[in-house]
């Protein structure tokens, strides 16, 4: 979080974006389009993710912190930090500059205003980002089979809409959701 905080300030200062300008000041539009985005982008996902865990089984340290300390107060801050710090921090790392970044090399500004005449069409970006999304999450099982095909959707939608904060929400939601299921099933004993 705390380079999160250098990085905006750097933007700010070197470059004069505000958090208006890099999309994570929200309007009603980027939630709507989250929202609308986690029911086409998170079934597929799930469903590719249970049949993973089929063959390789899932690790992660929250989950693990989970069963060892399954009460209240450990929950509630997993839940803040895996469903509102996290979403913000990976989608500021792999979408805006990883993604974004690569978006530039493949389809530079053709003259304009950048914020209403440039439209990235080209798809490498999104495999490049997400690959490197998949292989940051290596070590949790197999996680990041799933993980990578999230970050496809997740790039995707970034690229089109030019707005980071419905892919935001289609994250948080996958992690609140994954989450609070696993916390039903240790807390039911199954």
């Amino acid at each position: 979080v705390s380079l999160l905080v250098v990085v905006l300030l750097h933007l700010r200062v070197v470059k004069g974006a505000s958090l208006a300008h890099l999309s994570l000041l929200p309007c009603a539009r980027d939630l709507r389009r989250g929202l609308v985005a986690t029911v086409w982008i998170l079934p597929p996902v799930l469903m590719l993710n249970f049949l993973v865990v089929n063959f390789i089984e899932y690790e992660h340290k929250v989950t693990d912190l989970l069963a060892m300390q399954s009460d209240i107060a450990t929950f509630a801050f997993l839940l803040f930090s895996a469903a509102l710090v996290t979403p913000i921090v990976e989608e500021f790392q792999f979408r805006l500059l990883l993604q974004g970044g690569l978006q530039k090399l493949a389809d530079p500004y053709q003259g304009g205003d950048p914020e209403t005449t440039w439209r990235p069409i080209t798809w490498w970006p999104v495999i490049v980002s997400s690959l490197v999304f998949a292989l940051m999450h290596f070590g949790q099982g197999g996680a990041p089979i799933a993980l990578f095909f999230l970050s496809i959707g997740l790039g995707f939608l970034y690229q089109r809409t030019g707005r980071l904060f419905p892919a935001i929400v289609v994250h948080m939601m996958l992690n609140g959701a994954t989450l609070c299921m696993e916390y039903c099933r240790i807390n039911a004993n199954l």
